[in-house]
């Protein structure tokens, strides 16, 4: 399965860049991200911080396709069972592609997009406790990886032509357990070919 997604990711990455350069238009762009963990997730998880990259291309005046992918960490909630001290920290790889409609054509530009794609989350775990027989403080941590399923509807703004500036904001629904509301302000290179 992961291959397979690996692989169906390599091939679209391929197939939009040959695309985009037959269209003639294609921005580059870096944002920073920030992710508020929502539900069972903000229960133990604090806010995130992270980095993505995007490929954007042009298909008409008022509609771009796009892939981002990056990282992003959440640092873990500090709790304490019956003295035994957990701490844990959280990060996931997006992996995402969409499509985006501008609301209008004056600069600055709105825009309604929608993102389809996979998280590759980790979780790490690290507790300190107290053993009971030798009395000396004990460590034990353990770690978890897994790819779920994202969506994301968002809304966001573009400021500039040639070099622009975004912001925008999204409900990134991964599942039940890992969804959170994203933020990010990124810069865009566009090139005209």
């Amino acid at each position: 399965m992961k291959s397979a997604i690996k692989m169906m990711l390599l091939l679209s990455c391929f197939g939009l860049s040959q695309f985009t350069f037959a269209q003639g238009s294609i921005s580059y762009g870096l944002n920073g991200e920030f992710a508020i963990p929502i539900g069972d997730f903000g229960d133990a998880a604090n806010l995130g911080f992270g980095g993505t990259g995007t490929i954007q291309m042009q298909t008409t005046d008022n509609f771009f396709l796009f892939l981002r992918s990056g990282y992003i960490r959440w640092g873990g909630k500090d709790i304490n069972v019956f003295g035994v001290n957990v701490s844990s920290n959280y990060s996931a790889i997006p992996i995402m592609g969409g499509g985006a409609i501008y609301l209008g054509s004056e600069n600055p530009r709105v825009y309604l997009f929608g993102e389809l794609g996979v998280h590759v989350f980790k979780a790490s775990a690290e507790s300190n406790f107290l053993d009971p027989i030798t009395g000396n403080l004990q460590t034990a941590s353990a770690s978890s990886t897994e790819t779920e399923f994202s969506a994301a509807p968002g809304i966001g703004v573009i400021f500039g032509e040639e070099t622009q500036v975004s912001i925008a904001g999204r409900f990134n629904y991964v599942t039940d357990k890992l969804s959170y509301i994203g933020f990010r302000i990124g810069i865009l290179f566009g090139r005209e070919e």
